[in-house]
């Protein structure tokens, strides 16, 4: 694949929904957290009824999530599926590290500023997405109140 990235994803962009949306039978993921990096909820979202994930720098923090390749041609349909063109996410890159060591990723950060809650069915659907690569605390599965709130 040309012009290969590795997108870190840690909200509701789970592996099955990326690989529908690039519509791809399979895709090359590995699973990544962003240190210096807190999933925060902002922003309002009529699909979810309520705030959606971003990431905000704070020491000391760390967000779990995964990577998966991909390329120009896929970064720039999901730039329309975030609201890339109208400004609801920005494209930026952050140093995640994988259990081979560091990668640069490609992520999407929120422009609002402003939190909102999320509705328990996007929190769900976070926990599908973190929990296909990561358990929750003591080994059990993810679960929608393993993320704060912020």
């Amino acid at each position: 694949m040309s012009d290969t990235h590795w997108l870190f994803s840690y909200g509701s962009n789970s592996p099955s929904r990326l690989a529908g949306r690039l519509q791809r039978a399979h895709l090359d993921m590995v699973a990544a957290w962003a240190p210096g990096w807190q999933r925060a909820f902002r922003g309002e979202s009529r699909v979810w009824g309520g705030g959606v994930a971003t990431l905000e720098r704070v020491r000391g923090a760390t967000t779990y999530g995964y990577c998966a390749r991909v390329n120009e041609d896929d970064l720039r349909l999901l730039d329309r599926y975030e609201g890339v063109p109208s400004g609801v996410y920005l494209r930026e890159r952050v140093l995640v590290e994988t259990h081979d060591g560091p990668l640069t990723a490609v992520t999407y950060l929120h422009t609002s500023s402003k939190f909102n809650p999320p509705s328990r069915e996007y929190l769900e659907t976070i926990a599908a997405t973190v929990g296909a690569f990561w358990a929750g605390p003591d080994g059990r599965p993810v679960r929608p109140d393993d993320f704060p709130l912020r």
